[in-house]
């Protein structure tokens, strides 16, 4: 009797078990890398492409400054500089939420909220550094650019806070499509 319910058990073992299910899984799982590393790439480029962006700035207003001697080129660029250093950096931090959620981890709300906290500050600080200069038409595009890339980009962070609030997925994920498509603007 134990050894015909040794051999049931062991045979119950043995089907569930089965090459089938493990190869399933194995395509499941090699499926769910390719997409992440698909993604991966594709954030990577998306955030070369916008320190290209903010390199471009850098350079247009570089050009001016040969081209003019005027004391606001320097101070504005420098301003830029300062601004665009700090921005890459909270938006790395941003990189980081999000590649974590893709790879099935909750995104942390407060972690966005501090992130939002801390652009609003670094625009806070580039507005007020370039309402000391007068810019001259050049200048302002470029501001103005950059101002519609900060009012967009702190809409979509509190797009993105309310959707982790509220915990919906599809809203996360259109935050996040939204976000990366930000670099438009400059």
């Amino acid at each position: 009797m134990k050894n015909s319910l040794l051999l049931l058990s062991l045979t119950l073992l043995l089907t569930a078990c089965s090459s089938e299910n493990l190869d399933e899984k194995f395509e499941q799982k090699s499926k769910r890398v390719e997409d992440l590393e698909e993604e991966l790439h594709t954030l990577e480029v998306e955030n070369k492409q916008l320190k290209d962006d903010f390199n471009n700035i850098e350079e247009e207003i570089a050009r001016i400054n040969r081209d003019k001697k005027d004391s606001n080129i320097d101070d504005y660029q420098s301003i830029v500089k300062k601004y665009a250093r700090s921005t890459e950096q909270e938006l790395e931090r941003l990189t980081l939420e999000i590649n974590s959620y893709k790879k099935d981890e909750k995104i942390s709300g407060g972690k966005i909220s501090d992130i939002e906290s801390d652009m609003t500050n670094i625009i806070k600080e580039y507005n007020d550094d370039v309402d000391e200069l007068k810019l001259q038409d050049t200048l302002t595009r470029q501001h103005n650019k950059i101002e519609i890339f900060n009012s967009n980009l702190l809409k979509e962070l509190k797009s993105l806070k309310e959707a982790i609030d509220e915990d919906d997925d599809k809203k996360i994920k259109e935050s996040i499509d939204n976000i990366k498509d930000l670099n438009k603007y400059l």
